[in-house]
């Protein structure tokens, strides 16, 4: 298993989930793997962005107006547990 400092396929892949558009141990861009994510509509400049980026690309809007409870990172509604602390947000069986 590789550990988060080694440049790995996947660790491009969790790099360009987090907002990273080049990769931080090799510089490389990340474009293969932004592909991949799934875009939304900024509510704000109506540009297509990451859905799991906190922020617009474009415009830098918030794109994540909810906060976990626990540690108040900015998640998703649609998150069953925050990506940062692993806090429960909603039983699996809730919609």
């Amino acid at each position: 298993m590789a550990t988060i400092g080694e440049c790995t396929p996947e660790n491009h892949e969790q790099r360009a989930r987090i907002g990273c558009v080049y990769c931080t141990e090799c510089g490389k861009h990340l474009k293969a793997e932004l592909k991949k994510l799934p875009l939304i509509q900024c509510p704000n400049c109506r540009m297509s962005t990451f859905e799991s980026w906190d922020h617009c690309y474009y415009c830098g809007h918030l794109l994540r107006k909810t906060l976990c409870p626990r540690c108040r990172t900015p998640i998703l509604d649609t998150w069953q547990y925050c990506s940062y602390c692993g806090h429960r947000l909603r039983k699996h069986n809730e919609p």
